[in-house]
Formats: structure tokens, C-alpha cells, sequence
């Protein structure tokens, strides 16, 4: 499922969770991810760090972006509050 941020900016993550009522059989994007998770790769490290993070807090819906660097055997847990501030853990 890709995520659409606007109307010219859709990412593919790597997993995510959505609640609410089911989509149609035929959806392929989601506006109202609660949880997006993305794996880094070479090339996807720079962008997955750096402009998503921007772009996912610009979603409402989104309460939780995690990075997962396999690499490094890390996560980096990006909790997005209401009130826009991010917190950031790396585990």
C-alpha cells in the first residue's frame, strides 16, 4: 500500500498499520496510517532519515515512524505527538 502525503508525494513503506473501517478491495493508497515503518537499504538510507520524516509528521494520523537499520541491529522510534512534537528513541 503506498502512502499518500499530497497530492504529489507517495511513499511505499516498508510495512504500516491502519485503523479504522475497511478499504475497498481495489485501494492502493492509505491517508490514515497510525504506524509507518521503513528498512533502510544504501539507497533508500538518505531519504528514509531525512525527507520522510518531514513529510510523515505532516500527516495527522501518523503517531509512530520506525527506522530500521538491520545492519546495525537498530531502530530508530520516531513518536509523533498532537501537538507536533517528534521524540525520537533509537533501540
Amino acid at each position: 500500500m503506498a502512502v499518500e502525503i499530497d497530492a504529489r508525494t507517495v511513499y511505499e513503506p516498508d510495512a504500516l498499520v491502519r485503523c479504522g473501517a475497511p478499504l475497498d478491495d481495489d485501494a492502493v493508497k492509505i491517508l490514515d496510517p497510525m504506524i509507518v515503518v521503513e528498512v533502510l537499504s544504501p539507497s533508500s538510507a538518505a531519504r528514509d532519515t531525512g525527507a520522510k520524516i518531514a513529510d510523515y509528521a505532516r500527516l495527522p494520523s501518523i503517531r509512530h515512524y520506525l527506522i530500521v537499520d538491520s545492519k546495525s541491529r537498530v531502530v530508530i522510534h520516531h513518536q509523533m505527538d498532537s501537538d507536533a512534537t517528534i521524540r525520537t528513541a533509537i533501540v
